[in-house]
């Protein structure tokens, strides 16, 4: 076990100075907090307390359940897109760079086919290990697959049939949770 001795007032001469004291009851109090308070440790153990779940959503500015449908959106460069809200409960939401957000894989899927894809998650989620949310981010869609008419056939893909939307996310203390929803996709 380790032991910490504390001098609660200390003579300090710097320079040969007389009459300087320093108090350091005040500093070992912050560097033990600051060693005591690992932010990862306290986010496993409060994500350990809940079941791993994500909720797929979508919308840019709020959460917005999936009613079946999702929305396809141009880009401003000409790509398209839709936009994810993902919801979780039992994952550590990530603490400024201290401790990172929680990685993402998700995926649209028809018939095996990955036809967009999106795997980043720059910034900690919003809220805590029982209850965090990331809104609008971007799955990027390969246009290849909305253009390309001969792709289009040799694929069989099927811009009016059912797609799988897939999320996978593992966050820094090694837990992960897999969500998948079917859903149409507006364009």
């Amino acid at each position: 076990m380790n032991s910490v001795s504390v001098a609660w007032h200390v003579p300090c001469n710097p320079g040969g100075r007389t009459g300087d004291t320093m108090t350091r009851p005040l500093l070992c109090l912050i560097a033990l907090l600051a060693t005591a308070c690992d932010p990862l440790t306290n986010q496993c153990d409060q994500a350990a307390e809940y079941e791993p779940t994500i909720t797929i959503g979508t919308g840019w500015s709020e959460f917005t359940e999936i009613d079946g449908h999702i929305e396809r959106s141009m880009g401003t460069q000409g790509g398209t897109h839709v936009y994810l809200s993902l919801r979780t409960t039992g994952l550590a939401p990530g603490f400024g760079s201290q401790v990172a957000p929680p990685t993402l894989d998700a995926r649209l899927v028809q018939n095996g086919i990955e036809i967009g894809q999106t795997s980043s998650l720059w910034d900690p989620m919003k809220g805590s290990a029982a209850s965090a949310e990331v809104i609008g981010l971007e799955l990027r869609l390969y246009d290849e697959y909305f253009y390309d008419e001969q792709l289009i056939a040799e694929t069989q893909f099927d811009r009016d049939a059912p797609m799988l939307l897939i999320v996978d996310m593992v966050d820094a203390c090694g837990t992960s949770a897999h969500e998948e929803l079917e859903v149409l996709l507006d364009t």
